[in-house]
């Protein structure tokens, strides 16, 4: 079990200790530097007592209490009450990277992504959500290892309120999903906003929580949205059809459903739309199939393939660029960034390969590479002595072999290190960019990977190389 204790966000030594009061009767100390801790005993040292969350405790659930008895103490509910409003007041969230263990009794997610147990050439889980062929509850929702205290608060809370009451949960979502006029459309990320770890008044405190708590509260999120996608499905009657979206993190699903005639039409025939969340690595095709098989619909799916490295980094568009938006400031982990491309192309290909011939199936693909901004004139939009990009989604034959193709290792580390090399990225985009690398540590070691794609069953079909004429344009390149 970690213990909780040992990173702390100041050396105990280097300050001087007071006694503090909280507004809600929370005691502890507070330092020369500002920082509070929730404790009887006065800080002396590395580890020698809790941070702002007062769990210093042996038990390290969301709770933070002890098992000897502090549960009980009205003190100890008080600072732990207190300290929970101050944090996400002050953004302490960002600087506290103390280790807790997965909760008493939960189950985490299997954390082997390349598991294909059923051989369809899809894999069963992801690093992120809960896995493909669960809709939970039951089972309950998979927790994440190695969080910080306050990412295992994030997730603790919306996972326990979610098990307590799933209906109504729905039921948020839905409401707040009709009021942004996309009654319908089931996403995962727009799930997140039922959290107060996602929102905020003040903007800036909002972006941070969404670079901090995206990864913590993914799963739960996901299980909502499947839920109400059920629902829905409920609703429906033999021969309509429904909409699925696939494509990396960022590759422009949703963009494409509002900028493509084909998808435009797609869309409008649908009577509902599972916009996936590129985290999921396309692992929920074969779900989605089965419980449309069940009630006689008719699904057509939509891939989107773009340039990953772009898509990271690119200044003019992409997930960072996103991130930087106080508006919106989501921003994905590098790790899970990276399978959706490596290993969600590779799982979409497999599955359309598949059902191509199912009479209830469609498909379509998109390639959404930056492209110069056109202006009014027809020429080139320049910035800096340099045509500016813009991602222009383009209906394409067959499968881009480029997707199939993505190297895991080498756009793992260029992710990594584009991150670091940026000067001008806030510490909420960097924190939410690399903490995969405490979630998962050692994931990408180049043997354990080349050994795990080769066995992903997909290698098979990169024999099947076909010569297709790329979009409308006079260009020939290779497709799968």
């Amino acid at each position: 079990m970690a213990d909780t204790n040992t990173a702390t966000a100041s050396n105990d030594s280097d300050q001087d200790w007071t006694r503090y009061d909280g507004a809600r009767g929370g005691k502890g100390w507070k330092s020369s530097s500002g920082e509070i801790r929730y404790q009887e005993e006065k800080p002396s040292g590395r580890g020698g007592g809790s941070d702002e969350t007062g769990s210093g405790s042996s038990k390290d659930d969301a709770g933070g209490f002890n098992d000897d008895g502090a549960a009980a103490s009205e003190d100890a509910k008080a600072s732990y009450e207190e300290a929970k409003a101050e944090s996400l007041n002050t953004m302490s969230f960002l600087r506290d990277q103390s280790i807790t263990s997965v909760p008493d009794g939960a189950e985490t997610i299997p954390s082997d992504v390349f598991v294909d147990a059923d051989g369809d050439g899809v894999t069963d889980y992801c690093r992120v959500g809960v896995p493909a062929f669960s809709s939970p509850p039951p089972p309950k929702i998979p927790r994440l290892p190695n969080l910080t205290k306050w990412e295992r608060l994030a997730e603790s809370e919306f996972a326990d309120a979610f098990e307590k009451d799933p209906e109504k949960m729905v039921d948020a979502y839905e409401a707040l999903m009709e009021t942004k006029g996309k009654s319908g459309t089931y996403e995962t990320d727009a799930a997140k906003a039922i959290s107060r770890f996602w929102n905020d008044d003040d903007q800036e405190i909002q972006a941070s929580k969404r670079g901090v708590f995206n990864t913590a509260l993914h799963q739960t999120a996901n299980a909502i949205v499947k839920k109400a996608f059920l629902r829905r499905l409920d609703s429906m009657k033999p021969g309509d059809q429904i909409m699925v979206t696939n494509g990396g993190v960022g590759s422009g699903k949703g963009h494409s459903l509002g900028s493509v005639d084909e998808a435009i039409a797609m869309k409008g025939a649908s009577g509902a739309v599972w916009d996936s969340a590129g985290d999921q690595n396309a692992t929920e095709n074969p779900w989605i199939l089965a419980e449309a098989k069940k009630r006689g619909l008719k699904v057509n799916f939509m891939f989107v393939h773009a340039n990953p490295n772009d898509v990271w980094s690119n200044p003019d568009f992409g997930v960072i660029k996103r991130a930087k938006d106080p508006k919106d400031g989501r921003m994905v982990d590098a790790a899970v960034f990276v399978d959706s491309y490596a290993i969600g192309a590779r799982n979409h290909f497999a599955f359309m390969q598949r059902n191509s011939n199912d009479p209830d199936v469609n498909f379509i693909t998109l390639d959404n590479y930056a492209r110069p901004k056109m202006g009014d004139d027809g020429q080139p939009v320049m910035e800096n002595g340099k045509p500016k990009m813009a991602s222009t989604p383009k209906m394409v034959k067959g499968f881009p072999q480029d997707a199939m193709a993505v190297n895991r290792d080498e756009l793992y580390q260029f992710a990594v290190a584009s991150i670091h090399q940026m000067d001008d990225v806030p510490e909420r985009i960097k924190y939410g960019a690399l903490m995969g690398s405490r979630v998962w540590p050692g994931e990408f070691v180049k043997e354990k990977t080349e050994k795990k794609m080769s066995t992903l069953g997909l290698v098979r079909y990169t024999k099947r190389l076909e010569w297709n004429r790329r979009g409308s344009g006079s260009g020939w390149s290779r497709y799968f």
